[in-house]
């Protein structure tokens, strides 16, 4: 019953997830996967050429091929990142069978705590790199439990290659690669016969994953693409920050700090319970749920430390969301520490995160649009609105910076060749002489001399030349 329960979780999520890759407009910041990085050269993507922060390796790689194949389609371009979404449930799924029983009670609320973040659930529909990392991180977590628990090298060997590929969909989680390479070199030392092989083994794996990051880590740190968000702790910048776009405008929720109480003193307990059954021995250590709490603890140091010895500000948002799975993995793990309530009460725990979880899902989840870049929601409406209003083609759109990826973008594919797109420029073309202008709000007041309001898109306004 939990297995199907929990296949229908991830199937309806996928659906939803496929429903919106190939409904809503592409967003801005994943025009250039579709549009420049797909013509770059292998070499070109992974050496990061131009030094541009948004060229994510992994996923401009997929991208290119994606279209090579399929070509130029919104629903070629995003196919990378939707079919990650498979590796992410098949992840989830091994790992909470290593978690928790398979008829627990907790069970299909585990599950559920995995989608739970329309958040995350928007990258798995868009073309970038973040969604690709939360999968990686989650299959290379499946693996490190795995060959841990069961003392299968390969599987060690194979969760350090999977958190490489995860810095390569995102450089941000080389924490996580660097606790991932840490716990499987003690585990082969510790616990393995035949240390001397697995020391060769261990040191060519490392040299190989050394030798492939070393370019596009250098271009990275000289061009101090580090150097963003702010500085305040890793619980105030990274995981209350986690917990506040994951909830996603809900009402219904505490506050953010209420919830990201509720998991520091959960995730604090169950730390200290595991550390005390590790100390009564070390055999402990091959536990699954004490294996999920060492990856997340080493991966929150090593942030920490980095923040404090490099001066490198913690990760917030986007960038932070391969912590997610991380997290939801040790609030799981954390089980035990429950143990001591009646069975009614953990019955009652199960209802209310099922319960309180489905109507967040279904209250939040937004298939018009993503969080992160929701002024790119109408590029469709506009460019039919204009189309719409000129019979005769041959007119001109001028635009705020924000708007001009995604325009650029559809314009081109979907064909809307009777209309010209004005040049991309950060200034506001207050003597624009176009038919019609596409702007924020707040741009009108520059604009209203020339122009009157045609359309309102919320806090995007379309006008039109007087």
């Amino acid at each position: 019953m939990n297995q199907y329960c929990t296949w229908l979780i991830f199937g309806l999520t996928f659906l939803f997830i496929v429903w919106k890759a190939v409904t809503i407009p592409i967003t801005h910041d994943e025009v250039a996967s579709a549009l420049y990085y797909s013509k770059f050269s292998f070499w070109e993507i992974v050496s990061l050429s131009n030094g541009d922060q948004n060229n994510h390796i992994l996923n401009s790689l997929l991208t290119k091929w994606s279209v090579n194949i399929f070509g130029l389609k919104l629903w070629a371009v995003r196919l990378p990142s939707i079919l990650s979404f498979l590796v992410y449930a098949y992840a989830v799924i091994g790992l909470l069978n290593y978690l928790l029983p398979k008829h627990s009670k907790f069970y299909i609320a585990g599950a559920l705590l995995f989608v739970l973040s329309p958040y995350l659930i928007d990258f798995f529909s868009l073309s970038r790199g973040y969604g690709m990392a939360v999968a990686l991180t989650t299959l290379s977590m499946y693996h490190l439990v795995k060959g841990i628990s069961n003392k299968r090298a390969l599987n060690c060997y194979l969760s350090i290659v999977f958190a490489t590929l995860t810095c390569f969909a995102s450089f941000s989680s080389i924490s996580f690669l660097c606790a991932t390479i840490a716990i499987v070199f003690v585990y082969l030392m510790v616990f393995e016969d035949r240390k001397w092989v697995h020391i060769g083994c261990f040191t060519a794996l490392v040299f190989i994953i050394g030798a492939s990051m070393f370019v596009p880590l250098s271009v990275i740190s000289n061009a101090q693409q580090f150097s963003y968000w702010s500085n305040n702790g890793f619980i105030q910048d990274t995981l209350m920050s986690l917990v506040r776009l994951s909830l996603y405008g809900s009402k219904i929720f505490l506050t953010t700090a209420v919830i990201t109480c509720f998991f520091v003193i959960v995730l604090v307990i169950g730390c200290a319970y595991f550390l005390i059954q590790f100390l009564r021995s070390r055999t402990t250590f091959l536990k699954p749920a004490l294996i999920v709490f060492v990856v997340l603890f080493l991966t929150i140091l090593i942030n920490v430390l980095q923040s404090w010895m490099l001066n490198l500000p913690n990760l917030n948002g986007r960038i932070a969301l391969f912590f997610y799975p991380l997290i939801v993995a040790g609030l799981i793990a954390s089980k035990p520490i429950f143990n001591w309530m009646h069975s009614k009460v953990k019955w009652g725990i199960v209802v209310i995160v099922i319960g309180l979880g489905i109507h967040h899902i279904f209250d939040n989840s937004n298939k018009n649009n993503v969080l992160e870049w929701s002024y790119d929601a109408y590029t469709f409406e506009v460019l039919n609105l204009v189309k719409s209003n000129e019979k005769q083609g041959n007119v001109r759109l001028d635009m705020n910076w924000l708007f001009h990826p995604s325009l650029t973008f559809h314009h081109k594919v979907d064909h809307f060749s009777q209309i010209r797109l004005g040049p991309y420029s950060k200034e506001i073309q207050t003597n624009s002489t176009a038919d019609y202008y596409y702007c924020k709000a707040e741009d009108y007041l520059q604009l209203e001399a020339n122009y009157t309001i045609l359309a309102k898109f919320e806090d995007n306004w379309l006008l039109k030349h007087k």
